[in-house]
């Protein structure tokens, strides 16, 4: 299976704001992540940006969302975390007002991931996890409003979600972010080795609406 059906934009983002994610299985993308594993996952080379470019900038359910929720945003993150059982897992403060980064997170074959539906909109405090991200208390998300969804991607797939939902993937995952003017000013940049091939490949990647928060270093 290749992907499912395609989503009309409009659903795209209800789907985000309402549940706080959009899954869908792909088997070409965990075809891909599962490639890029086995490389050791070479982010700052061409072959990196050739990966981010086609799972994230050319696919269409991606820039879609994004989008649709920014005037314009930048990549800021990609690389890989380590998931333990039993724990929920967020990359935005829950308690922050509106929606400032977008997460994609591009699942191997064999992963599974668990959502916790509606938690982007409920005001839970999270602390510092072990792996650098935020975490949720699990007596915390169970409430009324939040439902506990596990999803089987035998096949791999994509899922992009609100950066303030809760969630935990157990298997291969690579995590992207894509993140507002205001909220960008808040991280640090990507770095790449300084070389001309690498620069133009950065132009040439990045859109109106669309930029990439690299740095070049010697």
């Amino acid at each position: 299976m290749a992907s499912s059906n395609p989503l009309q934009s409009e659903n795209l983002v209800s789907s985000i704001d309402t549940e706080g994610f959009f899954i869908r299985a792909d088997s070409a993308i965990g075809s891909r992540v599962d490639e890029f594993a086995a490389k050791q996952y070479p982010f700052r080379t061409l072959e990196g940006l050739d990966f981010c470019k086609i799972n994230t900038l050319d696919e269409k359910h991606v820039h879609q969302a994004v989008e649709s929720f920014f005037s314009w945003s930048a990549l800021t993150l990609h690389m890989t975390f380590r998931y333990i059982l039993q724990h929920a897992y967020c990359m935005a403060d829950p308690r922050e007002p509106k929606l400032q980064v977008i997460v994609v997170q591009l699942l191997g074959t064999g992963s599974k991931i668990i959502l916790y539906k509606k938690s982007h909109h409920t005001p839970l405090k999270p602390k510092e996890a072990s792996n650098g991200l935020l975490e949720v208390q699990q007596e915390l998300l169970k409430k009324s409003d939040i439902e506990e969804i596990h999803k089987d991607m035998k096949d791999g797939g994509l899922v992009v979600l609100d950066a303030r939902l809760s969630f935990n993937i157990q298997g291969r995952a690579i995590t992207l972010a894509f993140a507002n003017k205001e909220e960008l000013a808040r991280w640090g940049r990507i770095k790449l080795p300084n070389n001309a091939k690498l620069r133009q490949k950065v132009e040439a990647m990045e859109t109106e609406k669309i930029g990439l928060n690299y740095e070049f270093e010697d």
